[in-house]
């Protein structure tokens, strides 16, 4: 049986989205008693030196250097940075069902509107309707989660939103970078990087 390219980013992605809601339970269940910015940071040092290991087998190196340069990467390394300390903070004060749901949900719907600002390409109906899915289904179990416990934390609430808005300016920023002579892992890896030392 083959498959092609098409249903390969589809598996591909699903696999991503699945591995990429798993961070905070680990460090819930990890118990490891580190800060919210040690585990961000911690975590940023070493997907981005897996990248830039990956760029540089694939005879990128040089690529990096030029996109370093680039005014543009380094918004999006503000984006990284924040997304990645804001979401540990959120998941640590609100709990990481809400904290992660928050942030997934908000952040696909910041980027679409951000991107709509930005490069004028308006979202489409599936866009819509899967953000208002995840919306819907955010609120269901917020409102779960407030029968089960006494208080809410605000603070972590709000650093789930703020790490919603900085994974939409890494995306957004992120494709306007990206072209046939610049190859997504490269501009990745040399953000990340970026984002890893601030």
């Amino acid at each position: 049986m083959t498959f092609s390219v098409q249903s390969k980013a589809v598996a591909a992605t699903l696999i991503a989205a699945a591995l990429f809601g798993t961070s905070a339970t680990a460090r819930s269940l990890s118990e490891i008693d580190a800060s919210s910015l040690s585990v961000a940071a911690a975590r940023l040092v070493v997907g981005s030196l897996g990248l830039i290991g990956v760029v540089l087998v694939m005879r990128r190196g040089i690529s990096l250097v030029r996109l370093w340069q680039s005014p543009v990467v380094w918004m999006m390394a503000v984006g990284i940075a924040g997304y990645q300390s804001f979401f540990f903070i959120g998941t640590d004060l609100a709990g990481v069902a809400i904290g992660t749901l928050a942030s997934l949900a908000l952040g696909p719907l910041f980027a679409g509107l951000l991107g709509w600002a930005i490069n004028r390409n308006r979202p489409g109906v599936w866009w819509w309707a899967s953000t208002a899915i995840a919306i819907g289904g955010l609120f269901v179990l917020s409102i779960d989660a407030a029968r089960l416990t006494t208080t809410i934390n605000p603070m972590g609430i709000a650093a789930a939103v703020a790490a919603g808005g900085c994974y939409a300016v890494y995306t957004v920023l992120g494709v306007r970078v990206v072209g046939p002579d610049v190859h997504a892992t490269d501009v990745l890896a040399a953000a990340f990087f970026l984002g890893a030392l601030m």
